[in-house]
């Protein structure tokens, strides 16, 4: 750990101290005022120039005539090197573990995706697909998909072209990429900004030389694609890929009988499974059945995805 060697005051720390840390740093810089010795804390500050750096703020008491304190000293660690070696190793640990978990391809995707956002501080995670031309977003996690729910709308309706956006040009590319903030001349990217996304990773899923996926993540943090991360990133794009690049069957949902089709539509335009029942006159629990196999073809878990799966790729109207 390195010790910083400038001694900026608390007010100083308080200005460049991530918003989310704020009010934290605060009470224990108020303690500290008040003449009390706490514990060290942790927290991120915001680089002029971009980025984020991790500290720990010590303090302690100049006792002169080992009675009382006389005098409180402080020190600032920089601990960013070794928070970003831990989030690198939790983030290895999160995709084994979510391959090891693996059941279905939206399942086992919204788990990956929440272990390695847990692992490297994202808030929502996105597994974009390709569909002919473009990239669809197939699977979306979210810490709070109340909070982050017009983000996700947006996100799922749109279609992303090679080279464009940060998926479509990791996409392309073939190798990581990032964002520090989110585009706010797009509307996804005003929606991003506003539940407070200030960074997004995106890596490529590849196999055989092919992108199958690309997977994006949005952090509260602005992300800084360093080597190590870049390196980790790639390694885990490639570990994912072979894992799917036997499963290639999930990416790519068998088509659907007419049937299937038409009890989609029908729920796309609202109707209940029984209503629907009523409408194609055959039992609720046929109903039933018609959709447990457009789940398990389209690899989803639920009526709405699996519409809006039908709706992207032209299926329903």
């Amino acid at each position: 750990m390195d010790a910083v060697s400038s001694t900026p005051g608390l007010e100083r720390i308080s200005l460049a101290t991530h918003p989310d840390d704020v009010a934290r740093v605060e009470r224990w810089a108020d303690r500290v005022r008040g003449g009390e010795i706490p514990a060290p804390i942790d927290f991120r500050v915001i680089l002029p120039a971009g980025g984020i750096r991790y500290l720990r703020s010590t303090v302690s008491a100049v006792d002169e005539d080992l009675t009382h304190p006389a005098l409180i000293v402080g020190s600032i660690q920089d601990l960013t090197a070794e928070h970003l070696a831990e989030r690198e190793i939790a983030s290895r640990f999160a995709v084994t573990s979510a391959l090891a978990a693996w059941t279905s391809f939206e399942e086992g995707m919204e788990r990956l995706l929440r272990e390695l956002a847990g692992a490297i501080g994202a808030r929502a995670g996105i597994t974009w697909l390709p569909d002919s031309d473009a990239l669809v977003a197939k699977v979306f996690w979210s810490e709070d998909h109340e909070t982050t729910f017009e983000f996700e709308v947006a996100t799922r309706s749109l279609t992303v072209s090679r080279g464009t956006e940060l998926p479509g040009r990791v996409w392309e590319s073939g190798t990581p990429s990032v964002e520090l903030t989110a585009d706010p001349d797009s509307e996804r990217g005003q929606l991003a900004g506003s539940v407070g996304v200030r960074g997004l990773l995106a890596l490529p899923i590849v196999h055989a030389g092919e992108v199958l996926a690309v997977v994006e993540l949005a952090s509260t943090e602005e992300i800084a694609l360093t080597e190590r991360l870049l390196r980790s990133m790639t390694a885990i794009g490639y570990e994912v890929g072979e894992f799917l690049g036997h499963r290639r069957g999930e990416l790519v949902p068998p088509a659907l009988t007419a049937r299937e089709i038409e009890v989609l539509q029908l729920a796309a335009v609202g109707f209940s499974s029984r209503q629907i029942a009523e409408r194609l006159r055959i039992s609720p629990a046929t109903i039933k059945t018609h959709f447990e196999h457009i789940y398990s073809k389209f690899g989803v878990s639920g009526r709405a995805a699996a519409v809006a799966q039908a709706l992207r790729a032209g299926l329903i109207a």
